[in-house]
């Protein structure tokens, strides 16, 4: 995407992560951002990890960092401790949950929170299965975020965990992924402004790198 393809002339260009398989669009000027190191539990352990998010995160901002957007390519658990297949809605929240409360502090301020309850949404079309969306703000700093997630998985969802991993195996273009992209900046700030906001056609750009 380039500036003869954005018909309102915002000069939006590729944000790309070849290892995760996902892009967005981004304006021009907005830079790729450095991961920093973070530490984390590994579930259902007691243990914890340090290090980067580099195959599942994706982050560019303006020079100020008071705009930018997030993309994270995720793997909630997809049954409940007790071995119970879990409904797709609940492993797509957990996912939005998850990115949410590591951005929390270093990449969105800390006391960032929901607008309201997430919403069914399809404006990423036929390459995820049950999209939610969210709002998201800060008291303490005027930021918005608009926030959604869903699951890489073309045309929806199979019925059992076994036919997902049979498709995981076959490869991984829609593997059941849970994706989730944030996109954040000041209230008042151009971002948001317009029936076409620049949020929204960012927001509305991710895509699978080799989905057509």
């Amino acid at each position: 995407m380039g500036p003869k393809d954005d018909y309102i002339g915002t000069n939006l260009a590729p944000a790309l992560s070849k290892a995760m398989n996902v892009g967005i669009c981004a304006p021009s000027s907005w830079r790729l951002q450095a991961l920093p190191k973070i530490t984390f539990p590994v579930y259902r352990t007691s243990a914890k990890v340090t290090g980067t998010l580099s195959t599942s995160e994706l982050s560019y901002a303006s020079a100020d960092h008071k705009e930018g957007v997030y993309l994270f390519r995720l793997y909630p658990p997809r049954t409940s401790p007790g071995g119970a297949a879990r409904r797709v809605q609940s492993v797509v929240q957990t996912g939005e949950n998850y990115a949410i409360n590591v951005l929390k502090g270093r990449g969105l301020p800390a006391d960032m929170a929901p607008l309201g309850p997430s919403r069914s949404d399809g404006v990423w079309g036929l390459a995820v299965a049950d999209m939610i969306t969210t709002g998201y703000a800060s008291r303490s700093t005027g930021m918005e975020a608009f926030v959604g997630a869903a699951v890489i998985a073309p045309y929806g969802t199979q019925a059992s965990p076994g036919a997902q991993d049979g498709s995981i195996a076959a490869g991984v273009t829609g593997d059941y992924a849970v994706v989730v992209t944030i996109v954040y900046g000041p209230v008042s700030a151009k971002l948001w402004a317009g029936p076409h906001d620049l949020g929204l056609q960012i927001f509305s750009s991710w895509s699978l790198l080799n989905y057509g």
